[in-house]
């Protein structure tokens, strides 16, 4: 049993009586805003699947996180690729994309690719990765890393118009770009892997698509995007790590894409955008693990 809740939906239960942690929260006041101190849904509702870090800045120039505009409800905020993404102060979601600087190969080389050739420690939480892996381990839980990957990075990066024009027009910088991300997970990783220890699993989050409908052609995909997911896949494999692809929107034109990169487990679980998990059960259930999804 798993499940991931928005902070919103924590904040509301603390209200409601849902436990806190131990003071509130330790002290930690930016904790706070975002979940109202709410023990850890994990903990609470004793779930199987223990998350034990992993996240860290992948931003090319981390630690940037620069309030350019604000008011009552909203912040526009300023990352460390040179984007301007505006978020609810108040409300979950993805942000809106405001405004990009990535948005030549000139650009991204010149300012930002050789921010991502040095490894930094000081990215990662080793410390809080050992402490929670020794956790899930005395409760023998399921325990997994977590973090973003290119996709996601490319359009924090890039925006979607520059995104979507260069997988065409500069496929080429789309590779540049795509092989110094998987280096810098790959020796990241590395260190957690081997300084805090190596959990049962490792989560890939991305989206895939809309309703019905890819982001892009599953061609496009293949050729410039699961190459790439194939070899952090082959990484993680090599310390005994299953990894699983969580993706949102319309997934089953991917499968075959899936397998091939190696994948061992799908989180696809929007029903609504088209994916019937029973079907995909069918067809390649003695190859993947499915987790959420329906009908």
């Amino acid at each position: 049993m798993n499940d991931n809740l928005w902070p919103r939906t924590l904040r509301q239960w603390v209200t409601q009586g849902y436990p806190k942690r131990e003071g509130g929260g330790n002290g930690n006041t930016e904790s706070n805003r975002v979940d109202g101190g709410a023990i850890a849904p994990g903990d609470h509702f004793e779930f199987d699947l223990y998350p034990v870090g992993g996240w860290y800045d992948l931003m090319p120039i981390r630690g940037v996180n620069e309030v350019v505009e604000e008011t009552d409800e909203w912040q526009v905020e300023r990352n460390g690729a040179g984007a301007l993404l505006k978020r609810w102060k108040d409300k979950d979601g993805t942000p809106e994309h405001v405004d990009f600087e990535m948005t030549s190969r000139e650009i991204g080389e010149r300012d930002y690719r050789p921010h991502l050739l040095d490894v930094d420690s000081d990215r990662l939480d080793v410390e809080g990765s050992r402490e929670a892996l020794q956790c899930g381990a005395e409760r023998e839980k399921w325990t997994y890393y977590g973090t973003l990957f290119i996709w996601e990075q490319m359009c924090r990066s890039l925006g979607d118009l520059c995104m979507y024009e260069s997988l065409v027009l500069d496929p080429g910088w789309i590779h540049d770009f795509n092989c110094a991300y998987t280096d810098h997970l790959n020796a990241h990783f590395k260190i957690l892997l081997e300084e805090a220890g190596v959990p049962d699993g490792m989560w890939l989050y991305k989206d895939l698509g809309f309703k019905q409908r890819f982001f892009c052609f599953p061609k496009v995909l293949n050729e410039l995007i699961f190459a790439y997911y194939k070899e952090v896949v082959d990484f993680f494999n090599s310390y005994g790590v299953k990894v699983l692809l969580h993706s949102c929107g319309f997934v089953e034109e991917a499968l075959p894409l899936i397998q091939e990169a190696s994948f061992d487990g799908l989180n696809s679980m929007e029903v609504a955008a088209g994916n019937g998990i029973l079907k995909f059960a069918e067809d390649c259930g003695d190859r993947l693990v499915f987790i959420g999804g329906g009908r």
